[in-house]
């Protein structure tokens, strides 16, 4: 593909066609499975918002700003898929030499980044009570490596050190495997030591399943997908679940007080809790950092953000200056 001009090598204009399998190919390419697909995704929303035959058709910035957000939100997508999407399609507009497709950054799409809480220890022991075997293991390891969910999903017995008691996450690239590819985000490669509880039950799962490749495969051998299912229903089979969220399920909009769609359960906060608890511990906030696998401190930092609130030193002085005015 010709990056940067907005004709191709024959003189003639891009076909919005054209161009899209030509960036989904170089995108499979070049990127891991999960940048592929979502950046697959933004380009079907493409097509189902512009009905025209060539790229340079398509009217910036007004085009991205009005008529591609109005198209996505009309399929339900919420505020931060609608940025993403919107990002991704810039970028892929930039990619045939439309550039600044989506306007001053100002323009764009506004969403409130969520916050990512640690989980308390009474509902993780709770929580691991009740896991069966599998589960048990699964969010141990989510807990103990602090691997995002690619990651784990990803992680091979090649890159778990049972004598150190490490695993790490590094990229994977099998010839005529493509389901096995992965690339580490921003390509930060980095070990992590694992609980010494965790890597005495893989040592026990390496046994049962010498063969495997991956240590938390699918049924067909291949990166799992679904734990955060699991994990959702894990947590309403505990009676976890806050009771408020909403939720939809087979079509409908469910309550989770007997649904497994509360919002209280993410992957994401095994990550905040591991790290909130080696700060506890007194690990250095740059020490989390590489652990985490953060291109900058100031990432970690905010991870660590009400790591406080539960010390029982921190409590105690809250109290010393504020009872005065009780």
């Amino acid at each position: 593909m010709l990056w940067g001009e907005t004709k191709n090598g024959n003189g003639k204009r891009h076909g919005l066609s054209e161009a899209i399998t030509q960036y989904l190919a170089d995108t499979q390419a070049t990127q891991g499975p999960k940048t592929y697909k979502a950046y697959r995704r933004t380009t079907e929303l493409f097509r189902g918002a512009f009905d025209c035959e060539y790229l340079d058709q398509i009217p910036v910035p007004d085009g991205l700003q009005k008529t591609f957000v109005k198209h996505c939100k009309e399929q339900g997508l919420g505020d931060r898929a609608v940025y993403n999407n919107f990002a991704n399609a810039v970028t892929f507009m930039g990619a045939f030499g439309i550039e600044s497709a989506g306007g001053p950054t100002k323009d764009w799409p506004k969403y409130t980044e969520p916050e990512v809480h640690a989980y308390r220890e009474d509902d993780l022991k709770r929580l691991f009570e009740e896991a069966n075997e599998e589960e048990w293991l699964v969010f141990q390891f989510f807990l103990g490596s602090m691997f995002r969910e690619e990651e784990v999903s990803h992680c091979p017995w090649r890159q778990i050190d049972l004598k150190r008691g490490t695993a790490s996450v590094k990229q994977i690239k099998i010839a005529g495997r493509p389901e096995f590819d992965f690339t580490p985000k921003d390509h930060e490669e980095r070990t992590v030591r694992l609980p010494k509880h965790v890597v005495a039950a893989l040592s026990e799962r390496r046994k049962a399943h010498p063969e495997d490749f991956l240590i938390f495969p699918n049924e067909d051998g291949k990166p799992e997908g679904h734990f955060l299912r699991v994990l959702k229903k894990l947590a309403l089979r505990a009676g976890l679940n806050c009771g408020h969220c909403m939720g939809t399920q087979a079509g409908k909009l469910v309550s989770c007080k007997k649904n497994a769609v509360c919002e209280k359960w993410i992957l994401h906060s095994f990550r905040k809790t591991g790290a909130c608890r080696l700060h506890a511990a007194g690990v250095p906030a740059r020490k989390i950092q590489s652990l985490l696998g953060h291109s900058d401190l100031e990432t970690t930092l905010r991870y660590l953000e009400g790591a406080d609130l539960d010390d029982v030193d921190f409590a105690d002085q809250v109290e010393a200056a504020m009872s005065k005015f009780s």
